[in-house]
C-alpha cells in the first residue's frame, strides 16, 4: 500500500495497513492481508459448494433459470483472482500467460472461422480458458489446514450424499427425485430397469468425479492418521454405498485406479506400509458391512448385471477403456472436417448447440479432442491440448515427488486430477470444477508441504 503526501511516497506493507471491523460485537483490528485472505478463503468455500450443489439447484428448485445458474461460481472465481493480485500473489508462470495468448489468439482465431458468433466465442472462452489459472492461484493461498477442512467437507457431505442417491436408486426413472436438467431428459439407464442416480449433480458423471475426492481424502485420512477413526470409517461406510448404488463401471474403475495409487504410496514408505495394512482392514470391514444389508446387496447385483450386459453387447472399440482413450485418435477420421481456423470458439459446447441446432447432443462432436480441434482448428486445438497434457504432466511430477516425501494427498488427488485435465469434457459444467478444483488442491498440498 502507498501513501503519498507532496514529494514523498512512503510504501507500507499488507500486514500494516489496517482497518477496523466489527467481529463478535466488538470493534478488532484487521490487516488488509487477512482481510483479502478472508474474502479470498470465503469465495473458495462459496465454489465449492455450489460444485456441489449447483446441480440440485437447477434441477429441483430453479428449473426456468438453470442455463443462467450455469454461471454461479464464475463471480467467485473473479474475486478470487482479484484478492490474489491484491495480496501480490497471482502466479503469472508460463502456464498462466500461456493460458492468456493463447485464450486471446483462439478468439482472434474466432474471427475468421466457419461460424462466427461473439456470444459463443465469449462462452467458449470461459469453458477453455477463464477458469485454468485456478489451479495455479489456489496453491498460493490455501494452507494445509485449508486442505484438511476440504477434505472434512467432503466427507461429511458423502454421508448425507448416500440417503439421496439410495432414494434416487429406488425410485423409478421418471420420479421428481431423478429429474434431469432439461425437460423431457431422463438419467441413464444401469441395469435390472435402475437408473445411474446423480446425488446432487446434474449427471452421473458429477457424483463419480466427487466421489474420487472423497475416496482420496479417505485414504489419506487412514495412511497420514488425519481425522477421527470414527469419522473416517463412517465416510468409508457411505462412499462404499454410493459406489454400490451409482450403477457406473467409470465409478468402480476410478476406485480401483486410487486403490493403485495408494498400494504404490504405501511401498515408498515402511512407516505407511504399515498404515496401508490398516486400509486393507478397514476395507474388509466395510465390505462386511455393505454385503449384509439387503438394499446394498441388490445394489452390488446391479453394477454386477451392468459390467456383464455391457461386456457382452460392446466391441471392443466401445469398451469403457477404448471409450476414454478414443478421443485420442478419433479426430484422425475427421481431418477433412476441420476449417483451418474451425468451426469458432465454444461452437461445439452443449449451450450452443441447443441454440443453433435445437438439440441436446454435441454439434460437433461428443469427445473433447475432436470437438476442440473443430472448434479452433489444427494449429490452435493441438497447442490448446498440449497445454493441458503441460499442466497434467507437470502436476503427476510434482505429485509422484512428494510421495517420495510421505506427502500422498496430492498423488491421491492426481488420480482424478490428471485423467479429467487430459480428457474431461470442460463443457460439462461439473467436470470443469472437478477439474479445477483437484488439480489445484493437489498442488496446494504439495506446495504447503513444500513450504
Amino acid at each position: 500500500m502507498q501513501i503519498t503526501s507532496g514529494d514523498i511516497t512512503i510504501t507500507m506493507p499488507l500486514e500494516l495497513s489496517k482497518r477496523k471491523i466489527i467481529r463478535g460485537g466488538n470493534l478488532v483490528s484487521i490487516t488488509l492481508k487477512e482481510a483479502y485472505t478472508k474474502i479470498f478463503m470465503f469465495s473458495f468455500w462459496a465454489f465449492f459448494w455450489l460444485l456441489i450443489f449447483d446441480g440440485a439447484i437447477r434441477k429441483w428448485f430453479f428449473m426456468d433459470h438453470a442455463s443462467i445458474l450455469l454461471f454461479a461460481r464464475d463471480p467467485f472465481v473473479i474475486i478470487m483472482y482479484l484478492m490474489a493480485l491484491l495480496l501480490g500473489v497471482f502466479p503469472f508462470n508460463g502456464f498462466v500467460v500461456s493460458t492468456i495468448i493463447l485464450g486471446f489468439l483462439c478468439v482472434l482465431g474466432s474471427l475468421f472461422s466457419e461460424w462466427q458468433n461473439l456470444i459463443f466465442t465469449l462462452y467458449g472462452l470461459r469453458v477453455y480458458f477463464f477458469y485454468l489459472p485456478l489451479i495455479f492461484v489456489l496453491p498460493k493461498i490455501l494452507k494445509r489446514s485449508d486442505i484438511d477442512k476440504l477434505g472434512k467437507a467432503f466427507m461429511f457431505t458423502a454421508m448425507g450424499m448416500l440417503i439421496l442417491v439410495f432414494i434416487q436408486f429406488q425410485s423409478n426413472a421418471y420420479s421428481f427425485i431423478n429429474k434431469a436438467i432439461l425437460e423431457g431428459d431422463k438419467h441413464l439407464p444401469s441395469a435390472l430397469g435402475k437408473i445411474r442416480p446423480s446425488g446432487t449433480f446434474s449427471f452421473v458423471t458429477g457424483l463419480c468425479e466427487f466421489s474420487s475426492v472423497a475416496v482420496a481424502y479417505i485414504i489419506y485420512g487412514i495412511l497420514e492418521m488425519k481425522y477421527k477413526p470414527v469419522f473416517l470409517s463412517a465416510a468409508a461406510i457411505s462412499l462404499g454405498g454410493i459406489v454400490a448404488f451409482s450403477g457406473s463401471r467409470t465409478m468402480i474403475l476410478f476406485m480401483i485406479f486410487l486403490a493403485i495409487l495408494a498400494f504404490s504410496a504405501s511401498r515408498l514408505e515402511k512407516m505407511v506400509q504399515e498404515r496401508f495394512k490398516k486400509l486393507v482392514l478397514i476395507s474388509s470391514v466395510v465390505f462386511l458391512v455393505l454385503f449384509s444389508v439387503p438394499d446394498t446387496n441388490y445394489g452390488i447385483e446391479v453394477i454386477t448385471s451392468r459390467f456383464i450386459k455391457a461386456s457382452q453387447s460392446e466391441s471392443q472399440e466401445q469398451g469403457v477403456f477404448s471409450r476414454y482413450f478414443r478421443s485420442w485418435y478419433v479426430f484422425t477420421m475427421n481431418m477433412n472436417d476441420i476449417f483451418p481456423f474451425g468451426k469458432g470458439l465454444g461452437m461445439g459446447t452443449a449451450a450452443a448447440t441447443k441454440v443453433v441446432a435445437g438439440e441436446h447432443d454435441n454439434m460437433l462432436a461428443e469427445e473433447e479432442w475432436p470437438k476442440v480441434l473443430l472448434e479452433n482448428g489444427i494449429i490452435l486445438g493441438i497447442l490448446y491440448l498440449l497445454l493441458r497434457f503441460s499442466i497434467a504432466f507437470y502436476l503427476l511430477r510434482e505429485s509422484i515427488r512428494d510421495a517420495r516425501k510421505r506427502n500422498i494427498l496430492p498423488l491421491l488427488l492426481m488420480g482424478l486430477a490428471v485423467p479429467l485435465l487430459v480428457n474431461a469434457q470442460l463443457g460439462q459444467s461439473t467436470s470443469l470444477g472437478f477439474t479445477i478444483l483437484s488439480s489445484g488442491v493437489a498442488l496446494a498440498a504439495a506446495g504447503e508441504e513444500e513450504n
